[in-house]
């Protein structure tokens, strides 16, 4: 018995060291596994990194930033984002096998994952099948690795855990052949590896093309150059646009011999003005004319004016601030009567001068450097102020108020306002809007923002300042608005009747920053004249007249090469009832892109 028993344990070490001989071409197979798993994986870094970038290339897109540089590295590129985050491309090939990450936005217009294997493109999905955002609050960057038996793996949790890649089939993906042959390399891209295989810069966009066919468009604006300012001066722009608010000497053509009189000043002078010096309703012919005696006579509308005192009286420090007049301004008799001072002590900044639709000019004044909060703001219209005939005004317009602080975030991830109030600040009588009321419903998603010149026409509690005028500030944008586009919408009571007269009731906008200010008149009751269509069904609307309110519908504005203000920016929405304060306008804005 101890003899069989010997002689089975020869035959089992024979037979082992017999396998340890024929196992020779094995190992080898082994060792040549590992060293391409090895090979792969040295790829895996630039893929990664390749799949970060994308992320930050769509982050980028909906967060409305720029490139503000594209810099060539020894292995690919490096993308600055005007926000200041960075995205790098790294160069190289990847075998025919493996999964092509990329991006494509689905029917709720949000990007999601994709993953294209043996050019079958699909979404790619979590355990429970659900697709994976690249952006949002549950977006998630997926990270590839290989196993150690040669297959793709993906991970949807920063690389805590891995799951196989699986084909359409459901089948996992080899990242080598069998017997140990590599995928066949793929074509390299002009720019970037399998993934990205184009990155260029054409026509002022930096364009991302994917190997799947992707194209992704971001506005490259290489970092402006920082204008000289000299801080001591106004910088005075003579804008608008078919006719300019401004001429450089006295002309005596139609001179009618009425002094400059200013019809309106945002904020509204008659909040603003002590009673002496008002000029709303004073004695002034040109501004509480005659003919507006006859129209609120007509309408039963008796006109009170309110002025706060001075300590109550509180405005952003960022407000801009605009002075309406009743006829063209001589430009070389701005820089000695326009005084801004901040408790007392002498400011300047930049002062456009923009056209009404009248040819009058429209004033406004951003400082150079943004006011301080809870300081004193004293901005003084000087009589010596002249028109286009060289008459002077009548007395001086003092304008005084206190900043204060809007505490608003940033405005660049609500331009279409679905967050509400983020990067928002309201002035007088307005609102984000939610749904449809009347004829009054969103150009895009849910919500809207509108503003009046009228007392609780878009909100519960809002009363426009002196019963003429509201704002929309939006900001801080921290991005040089070099293209500006929106969808607006203009409702006025002033529709028909009072089309082609002095009521012109408009909307300014107004981008500023540290480096300056771009204003333009953006509609206007006269601009638009009799080309509007009845206004139906929104509360308290009309406020006044004939019962008809008429309203442009939604319309598309674009404002291309607007000057280099700096940034932060912010962007001002101003409908104001210029020359009295009744018939109220609406005005309604969203989709706002730049």
């Amino acid at each position: 018995m101890k003899l069989k028993s010997f002689f089975l344990w020869s035959l089992m070490i024979i037979g082992a060291i017999s396998c340890k001989y024929d196992d020779g071409e094995l190992w080898n197979k082994v060792n040549d596994l590992d060293e391409r798993l090895t090979n792969i994986e040295g790829q895996l870094t630039q893929m990664n990194t390749n799949i970060s970038s994308m992320s930050s290339i769509v982050n980028a897109l909906e967060a409305n930033v720029y490139v503000t540089s594209v810099t060539e590295t020894e292995n690919g590129y490096t993308i600055t984002f005007s926000d200041g985050q960075t995205a790098s491309i790294a160069n190289g090939t990847a075998g025919k096998d493996a999964p092509i990450i990329g991006f494509n936005k689905d029917t709720d217009g949000k990007y999601y994952w994709t993953q294209t294997i043996d050019g079958q493109q699909d979404w790619l999905t979590d355990e429970n099948g659900n697709k994976i955002p690249v952006t949002g609050n549950d977006a998630v960057t997926p990270q590839l690795k290989v196993s150690t038996t040669g297959y793709w793996m993906i991970s949807y949790d920063h690389g805590l855990t891995f799951v196989e890649v699986l084909d359409e089939n459901g089948n996992p993906v080899k990242a080598v052949g069998e017997d140990g042959e590599d995928g066949n390399d793929g074509e390299p891209g002009a720019s970037g590896d399998s993934w990205f295989s184009n990155v260029s810069v054409e026509n002022g966009e930096v364009i991302f093309v994917l190997k799947d066919g992707t194209e992704i468009r971001i506005p490259f604006e290489g970092d402006e150059e920082v204008p000289s300012i000299n801080y001591d001066e106004f910088n005075i722009i003579n804008s608008g646009d078919e006719v300019k608010g401004a001429v450089e000497e006295i002309t005596e053509e139609d001179n009618d011999g009425q002094p400059l009189t200013i019809v309106q000043t945002v904020p509204s002078i008659s909040e603003l003005m002590p009673a002496t010096a008002s000029v709303k309703y004073a004695s002034l012919p040109l501004l509480y004319s005659e003919r507006t005696n006859i129209r609120e006579q007509q309408m039963g509308y008796t006109h009170s004016i309110s002025r706060a005192g001075e300590s109550n009286v509180t405005f952003p420090a960022n407000l801009p601030i605009m002075f309406f007049f009743d006829d063209k301004i001589l430009l070389p008799s701005i820089k000695d009567n326009f005084v801004v001072t901040v408790d007392g002590v002498d400011v300047k900044g930049t002062i456009t001068i923009n056209a009404s639709s009248t040819g009058n000019a429209i004033i406004t004044f951003t400082p150079w450097e943004e006011f301080q909060i809870n300081v004193g703001i004293t901005i003084t219209v000087k009589k010596g102020m002249m028109d286009k005939n060289g008459n002077e005004m009548l007395q001086d317009v003092v304008l005084s108020y206190i900043t204060n602080n809007p505490e608003v975030s940033s405005f660049d991830g609500n331009t279409n306002f679905e967050n509400g109030n983020d990067g928002v600040y309201l002035i007088g009588d307005g609102s984000i809007m939610e749904g449809s009321v009347g004829d009054m419903v969103p150009q895009e998603g849910s919500h809207y923002a509108a503003i009046s010149s009228g007392g609780y026409l878009v909100s519960a509690d809002g009363y426009a300042i002196g019963g003429t005028s509201s704002m929309m500030i939006l900001g801080p944008i921290e991005k040089n608005i070099k293209n500006l586009s929106f969808h607006y919408d203009f409702i006025s009571a002033e529709f028909n009747e009072w089309v082609g007269s002095e009521f012109d009731d408009c909307v300014v906008m107004t981008i500023y920053g540290p480096y300056g200010s771009y204003s333009t008149m953006l509609t206007s009751v006269n601009i638009i004249g009799q080309d509007n269509t009845q206004f139906n069904d929104y509360p308290n609307m009309p406020d006044e007249g004939d019962l008809y309110a008429g309203h442009i519908g939604w319309t598309a504005a674009s404002i291309n090469d607007i000057p280099y203000v700096g940034t932060p920016a912010y962007i001002s929405f101003t409908v104001t009832d210029v020359g009295d304060a009744i018939f109220s306008s609406i005005f309604t804005i969203d989709n706002i892109k730049y």
